[in-house]
């Protein structure tokens, strides 16, 4: 190898230290162009990720396409990370959508009923629900940006759209929409899946790390409750499982 020239040398350094210099400038300018929405969406998952708990008010519309009405539901969400839920459903009727990580509990007291199922099929098949249960990474298992096609329900909440990388996923696309508070809040969630139907979610009075048990995301059933087969597949939280949405 031939020896470099002080000359050569002194160049090539100057050269070196130059493009250390504009990357030093670009990167913070990178971190700093990252879309706000996804950014947010990082500040809300790091946060849900830290508890150990949470509950929520919750309603929930479930429509059809093409269709001029849709049925609305209201109650409380609880978890438990990692992966422990429990909706229960106070109006227009009582129902009880629980899992414990493992199992899956649907139970109509008007059908003196449940239903049980496997949690993995709905825990596995990767949906924005994950978020909720502090589970997985939006910003790795998904396709992230932000959303200029549904106006939130306030001027100052940020709208994120998740879109995911599988074709044969159990949904098309996402909206999120989110406060951008000091503790970032996902006040809504619509989902919207391959057949059309659109689930919408809306979330308020959240309450942290209140102590809920492990008890309390297990199921016993009533004295002579109906136990309907075990299937593969849940329904979507608060769904009926003897009907789908139709027109």
């Amino acid at each position: 190898m031939y020896p470099v020239a002080p000359k050569s040398a002194a160049m090539v350094l100057r050269l070196l230290l130059t493009i250390i210099i504009l990357l030093s400038a670009w990167i913070p300018a990178l971190a700093g162009d990252e879309d706000p929405a996804v950014s947010l969406l990082r500040s809300l998952q790091d946060h849900l990720s830290g508890l150990t708990d949470f509950r929520a008010a919750f309603t929930q519309r479930l429509q059809a396409p093409h269709s001029t009405s849709a049925r609305e539901e209201s109650g409380v969400l609880y978890v438990r990370m990692p992966g422990k839920m429990r909706w229960n459903y106070l109006e227009p009727e009582r129902k009880e959508f629980i899992c414990d990580g493992k199992t899956i509990w649907f139970y109509e007291p008007e059908e003196n009923a449940v239903t049980i199922y496997g949690a993995g099929s709905m825990i596995e098949s990767g949906t924005p629900l994950q978020l909720l249960l502090g589970q997985g990474d939006l910003l790795k298992d998904f396709l992230v940006s932000g959303d200029d096609s549904l106006l939130p329900l306030s001027p100052e909440n940020v709208m994120a759209l998740i879109r995911p990388l599988e074709e044969d996923a159990a949904f098309i696309r996402a909206h999120l929409e989110m406060t951008p508070s000091a503790i970032p809040r996902l006040i809504r969630l619509l989902v919207v899946d391959p057949l059309q139907n659109i689930t919408e979610y809306r979330f308020s009075d959240f309450k942290e790390n209140s102590g809920l048990a492990d008890d309390y995301f297990r199921f016993e059933a009533p004295p002579g409750t109906e136990v309907w087969e075990e299937r593969a597949i849940p329904p979507a939280a608060g769904e009926s499982s003897s009907s789908t949405i139709s027109n």
